[in-house]
C-alpha cells in the first residue's frame, strides 16, 4: 500500500481498537489485543494487507499464537499475523491455488480517494478495507493484478472454511473448466490474428 493508504489504514485500525475495547473484555484479552493492535499499527505497511481487527484480533492469538506456541513478542505476533493472512477465511481458488482477495484500497492502481475514510468503491459500494462484492468491476485479481472480471486467469471459485474439504474436487472441476476456457480464448486470439493479417 502507498503512504496515503497506510495513513488511512492506521486511522481505521485506531477506530477498530476503540470499538473493540467498548465491548466487555477480560484483562487478558485487553492486554493481548493491545499488543497485537500496536504491532499491526507499526508493521502493517510491511504486510501490505488489511485485517478487520475488531472481529479477528483474538483469533490471531487463540488460533495461531497459542496453537503454535509462539512467543508473545513482535517476532511471534508477526508469524501469527502472516499465517492468519495465509489462511484467511474467504479465499479464491485460481488455477488450483488459494489466494486472499484484494480488498478495496489495496489495489496497485488507485480507484478512489484513499485519504477519505468515507470513500467507497465506485462500483459495488464496499468501504476501504472491505472485500468487494461479487462481480465488481473494480476488484483486482490476486493472481495477476488485473481486473478480475476480465483477466486471463480462468474460472475463479470463492472458497470458504466450509468448502475446505471440497478443495480437491473443486480443483479438478476448475481444471476441466479452464481447459475449455483456454481453448475458446486461443481460438479467439487465432481468429483475431488472422483478421489483422488480412487487413494488412
Amino acid at each position: 500500500m502507498n503512504e496515503g493508504q497506510y495513513v488511512v489504514w492506521q486511522r481505521m485500525l485506531n477506530h477498530d481498537k476503540e470499538k473493540f475495547l467498548e465491548k466487555g473484555r477480560t484483562d487478558t484479552e485487553k492486554e493481548v489485543s493491545m499488543k497485537i493492535f500496536d504491532y499491526l499499527y507499526k508493521h502493517g505497511k510491511e504486510f501490505n494487507y488489511y485485517i478487520v481487527a475488531k472481529q479477528n484480533i483474538l483469533d490471531i492469538y487463540r488460533e495461531y499464537m497459542i496453537a503454535n506456541q509462539l512467543p508473545f513478542n513482535d517476532e511471534g505476533i508477526g508469524k501469527a499475523v502472516e499465517e492468519y493472512n495465509t489462511n484467511y477465511k474467504e479465499n479464491y481458488l485460481i488455477r488450483g491455488e488459494l489466494y486472499r482477495p484484494i480488498f478495496y484500497g489495496e489495489e496497485e492502481d488507485c480507484w478512489g480517494d484513499y485519504e477519505d475514510e468515507e470513500n467507497t468503491c465506485g462500483d459495488c459500494g464496499c468501504h476501504l478495507g472491505e472485500q468487494h462484492l461479487p462481480n465488481c468491476d473494480i476488484e483486482r485479481c490476486p493472481r495477476c493484478g488485473g481486473q478480475m472480471l476480465s483477466c486471463d486467469c480462468g474460472a475463479i471459485y470463492p472458497v470458504s472454511d466450509e468448502d475446505r474439504n471440497l478443495i480437491p474436487k473443486l480443483k479438478r472441476q476448475q481444471e476441466i473448466e479452464n481447459k475449455e476456457l483456454d481453448k475458446l480464448l486461443e481460438e479467439y486470439r487465432t481468429k483475431h490474428r488472422k483478421n489483422q493479417d488480412a487487413e494488412m
